[in-house]
């Protein structure tokens, strides 16, 4: 898979890719956890309930805030990998009608498609900044119902994965423009 945004020599874009594959890696952790939690819950149910038997005690049962835990993870793997993502064009793209364009006119819809994006993006972080972050840090009580989980800290990376994918896009914009303009 080729990568779009890194020419060689490019200080820049090596910094954009270095600071993305650290979130991306945040982001496999988080999944990591989440599998892990997810297994511990299900599997879990069937080991204690043999040991249950075995022991003769009465244990058996779910992880007690498994989906929480796993639903407030799910903000981490979910924002922080995108930009990653995004770098090395591995996103989903319906190209049915791109596909069929040629030259300049092509490249236009892709900095259509970029404009959008960022638009979309771009109004996410600032919700995700003015609603949710702000309205945590403001009320140290919002935390989770089962585990007494702190959420501000999950907006804090939600917002962070947010913003870093808007840089990109930016980042990925301008080229488009400036491909544009040599042509």
């Amino acid at each position: 898979m080729e990568n779009k945004i890194t020419a060689p020599g490019s200080r820049f874009d090596s910094i954009i890719m270095w600071i993305s594959k650290i979130l991306a890696a945040v982001s496999a952790c988080a999944l990591g956890i989440m599998m892990f939690v997810s297994v511990a819950d299900v599997g879990g149910r069937g080991l204690f309930t043999i040991a249950a038997r075995f022991f003769h005690i009465s244990f058996a049962g779910p992880l007690e805030g498994a989906s929480e835990m796993v639903s407030l993870t799910l903000v981490v793997a979910a924002t922080l990998g995108v930009g990653y993502c995004e770098l090395l064009k591995g996103q989903i793209r319906v190209t049915i009608i791109i596909d069929l364009m040629k030259g300049k006119r092509k490249e236009i819809f892709n900095i259509l498609a970029y404009l959008v994006s960022l638009v979309t993006v771009g109004l996410i972080s600032w919700q995700v900044l003015s609603v949710k972050l702000l309205e945590f840090l403001a009320s140290t009580r919002a935390v989770s119902e089962m585990k007494s989980i702190p959420y501000w800290p999950f907006a804090l990376l939600m917002f962070i994965g947010f913003v870093w994918i808007t840089i990109i896009l930016i980042v990925e914009l301008v080229k488009s423009v400036r491909e544009v303009i040599k042509r």
